[in-house]
């Protein structure tokens, strides 16, 4: 977050930062930027600007373009660094940490 508000975007992934040259989302980010005064301000305006559909159209994007499909026990294991036995028990740890943030 810090470094968008800074206009910092070689700190970001590449798959990030090509989704949003390509979809023309640099400059409303810089707008955004521009319109805050503090970066607690900013947070609080990108949070709104970052909808549902900006999320899954990326996810999509990431997917197609830099990752491709891969299961979805190996996908969380490499994510999270963590072993799973089954995707119930992956369901279980996401509910927890769901739970447990502020």
């Amino acid at each position: 977050m810090d470094s968008i508000y800074k206009k910092d975007f070689k700190t970001l992934p590449p798959s990030v930062l090509r989704f949003l040259q390509e979809n023309q989302l640099m400059e409303q980010l810089e707008q955004l930027a521009q319109r805050s005064k503090s970066l607690e301000q900013f947070q609080r305006n990108f949070n709104f600007w970052l909808d549902g559909f900006k999320v899954l159209k990326y996810v999509h994007f990431a997917r197609d373009r830099f990752y491709g499909q891969k299961p979805l026990l190996y996908a969380a294991e490499k994510m999270l660094t963590q072993k799973f036995s089954s995707e119930e028990e992956l369901l279980f740890y996401l509910r927890k940490l769901d739970r447990d943030s502020p």
